[in-house]
């Protein structure tokens, strides 16, 4: 073997190998006739070596692959990361669950008081209370007196400076239209009233009647 001529052969090759120059041997890797695993012997070499192996063929070898796949040619997915989250939102929610349950039902019953609000007659209304009525046929009535839906607010403040007092009491027909109602609360809200009281009469009495 002249100092020039290098030997290879494949890697299942046990034989003494075929003469090729450097510049050929290199070229055949570039080429890809030549495979990492094929074996070489340099000019220097004592012993067989791959090619892949060899440091004076390393610039010859093509780039290695960033991804490579795996023996069996399919790519395969961990699972482990995701039965991790599925864990977690599993626990996750378990406790979210319970911890509603609890608070539903440490929430008390709403208990309805059997004693109520006392019954009072319409002259202690009159006496701290602007009375508004409202009749079943669309009429307001301030301090009995006929107003406007326009005048509303004008008519409730000037009671509430004339009696000195922050509530209204308001009392409505049966079939008294809930707009009317509406608008006698804003006409109140408009006339700095601080509290609006709904008046309920007990038996037959009319609106604007003798009792609440």
């Amino acid at each position: 073997m002249t100092a020039a001529t290098w030997l290879v052969r494949t890697a299942d090759d046990a034989g003494p190998g075929r003469p090729i120059s450097l510049e050929r041997l290199a070229q055949g890797i570039t080429d890809g006739v030549w495979r990492e695993e094929d074996q070489v012997r340099g000019p220097q070499d004592m012993h067989w070596r791959q090619i892949g192996d060899h440091s004076q063929l390393e610039e010859f070898l093509p780039p290695v692959p960033l991804f490579r796949r795996s023996a069996g040619g399919e790519a395969e997915m961990d699972m482990t990361p995701m039965i991790d989250v599925v864990f977690q939102l599993l626990i996750f929610f378990m406790i979210a669950a319970t911890y509603t349950l609890q608070k539903t039902l440490d929430l008390p019953q709403a208990q309805a008081n059997q004693e109520g609000a006392s019954s009072v007659t319409m002259q202690d209304v009159e006496k701290t209370n602007v009375l508004v009525v409202l009749d079943e046929g669309g009429q307001v009535l301030v301090e009995g007196q006929p107003t406007a839906l326009d005048d509303l607010e004008n008519a409730i403040r000037a009671a509430r400076d004339i009696k000195q007092t922050g509530e209204l009491a308001l009392d409505a027909a049966d079939g008294a239209a809930h707009e009317l109602v509406v608008r006698v609360l804003d006409a109140a809200a408009g006339a700095q009233i601080n509290q609006v009281h709904f008046i309920k009469h007990v038996g037959n009495s009319p609106a604007g009647g003798g009792g609440p």
